[in-house]
């Protein structure tokens, strides 16, 4: 069977197949582009260079001749593409660099647009492809020369040259990144996860390469530029805050997992199960290999989710310190930072770490990199300390310990430094809260209790809150919080009476404690 499916001669042809079929289904949507004279034009798809300035997102009503295309017909290419990376050495000298274009431009376009493909499964799989086609330690000749043959330098052009991909990739992945958070099946909880596994691997490949960084970086301004004018929340403001989703529930799975491990193996060492009958040390065995089980991918996801949020805000800051996210941000970083070194790091010491895939020191490096890389807005300084739940000055020096310890001198400085800076704000903060409790009530926002900087009325409930609250709570849910009506950035009106009465009475309260 194998021999016949391998056959070099019918993969070729198939994969010829294939390439002409992308062709033909972007061919059926009939992309086109605005001239300089304000008219749209038929673009020829087989012109890859011309389809990179096609009209961008396509409208949600496409031709009715793509409404009758199989979807199975994209899914098989998706099978043949992923079945010959799999299938290794035998495949690789067939990925000619005449093929694989029209299929990126395919993979691209299908991949951003729900009307043409409705299947969010597929989609993800599709994305898949993407993870397929990345050139795998390419650059890295001595120690993997077996692949660097030329199907390599052909996946790199691929991705670094092609026009489409260049400029439309990145934002096609996070669109089905965000996408397959809901896919309305009884599994989407755990199916996510899987989705996003190789997604994450892309990314870190995408950011590598410098037109995909910028593509990011440009998604990432336009963002912050239009969060709170746009109908829709901007695509990468939906995406940072599902990865800070996952990254917590991951962590905070894993380390949850971590602490009962080590519970039962400090049992089992103190000779507690000595006294056992054989069916109940069986059955604690049988629970100890299930919870080996279970903490293993928790600990590869999660620190697959961290390590792409310490690279991102290397250079991407400003989504992740406005009003919307910084204080996620500051409770999501000082909460596990205190898990990995604070006084409770003791349970999570078990006996292997390596077999758990638990890495503890890369990721407080990781975590205190985020930290410092955010720390350049005052803003992010600013919620540190806000944080009443896991913020504490020990955390400071406890961390240096650690830094120590790792021989990271390159971090000790900049951490310590931080520390100060966040002591000059925490005197900013006690004011706060007095002011806080001195307030009008009808100043103070109904979920978080706190005077409002910029007040909106909800018009499906009749209520007010602050615009960073209910837009920290629409990235995750689009519905009104108080009565779950649908309700969308667009419709927040803003309350400026209110918020020139708050003004006004901030100013009066500082007046007064200046004289």
């Amino acid at each position: 069977m194998s021999t016949h499916l391998l056959n070099p001669d019918l993969l070729k042809l198939t994969l010829r197949f294939y390439a002409f079929t992308a062709l033909w289904l972007v061919s059926l949507i009939r992309p086109t582009k605005v001239t300089a004279d304000g008219e749209e034009h038929l673009i020829d798809v087989t012109d890859v260079s011309s389809l990179a300035s096609m009209k961008w997102p396509l409208s949600d009503q496409v031709p009715e001749e793509v409404g009758m295309v199989p979807q199975f017909l994209l899914e098989s290419l998706a099978d043949f593409l992923i079945f010959l990376r799999v299938m290794g050495e035998e495949s690789r000298h067939l990925e000619s660099a005449e093929c694989l274009p029209p299929i990126m431009s395919c993979l691209v376009i299908f991949m951003r647009h729900k009307a043409l493909v409705q299947s969010p499964h597929l989609r993800a799989k599709l994305a898949e492809v993407i993870f397929h086609l990345r050139p795998e330690h390419y650059g890295d000749e001595e120690q993997h020369p077996d692949l660097m043959a030329v199907p390599m330098v052909v996946r790199a052009d691929l991705f670094e040259s092609h026009p489409v991909a260049k400029k439309r990739l990145v934002e096609s992945l996070l669109s089905v990144f965000v996408d397959i958070e809901f896919t309305g099946d009884s599994a989407q909880f755990e199916q996510k996860f899987a989705y996003r596994h190789p997604m994450y691997k892309v990314f870190e490949y995408l950011w590598s390469v410098a037109p995909h960084r910028a593509s990011m970086v440009l998604l990432a301004a336009q963002a912050v530029q239009n969060v709170k004018t746009a109908r829709e929340l901007p695509l990468f403001m939906r995406f940072i805050n599902l990865l800070l989703n996952d990254s917590i529930f991951l962590l905070d799975e894993a380390l949850m997992l971590l602490t009962k491990i080590k519970e039962m193996e400090k049992s089992e060492d103190a000779g507690e199960w000595e006294g056992l009958d054989q069916a109940a040390v069986s059955q604690k065995k049988k629970d100890l290999a299930e919870l080996h089980r279970l903490v293993k991918p928790h600990n590869i996801l999660g620190g697959a989710t961290v390590h792409t949020l310490c690279y991102i805000t290397s250079e991407i800051t400003e989504p992740f310190t406005c009003s919307a996210m910084v204080d996620r941000m500051a409770a999501f970083l000082n909460y596990f930072l205190q898990q990995l070194v604070g006084p409770k790091t003791g349970s999570l010491k078990v006996r292997n770490f390596k077999e758990h895939r638990f890495k503890p020191n890369e990721l407080v490096v990781e975590i205190v990199s985020i930290y410092l890389h955010l720390s350049k807005d005052d803003n992010f300084c600013k919620a540190l300390p806000r944080d009443g739940r896991s913020y504490d000055k020990k955390l400071f020096p406890q961390t240096r310990r650690v830094l120590l310890m790792l021989q990271r001198e390159d971090l000790l400085s900049k951490w310590l430094d931080l520390g100060l800076k966040i002591e000059d704000f925490e005197e900013d903060f006690r004011q706060l809260e007095e002011t806080n409790q001195e307030a009008p009530s009808d100043f103070l926002d109904p979920i978080m209790d706190s005077v409002m900087e910029d007040p909106v009325d909800l018009p499906t409930s009749g209520m007010t809150v602050d615009r960073s609250t209910i837009l920290r709570h629409l990235l995750s849910d689009e519905t009104d919080p108080f009565n779950r009506a649908p309700l969308t950035v667009d419709m927040l009106e803003p309350n400026t009476e209110l918020r020139d009465r708050i003004k006004q009475w901030l100013a009066g309260k500082s007046s007064r404690n200046q004289s």
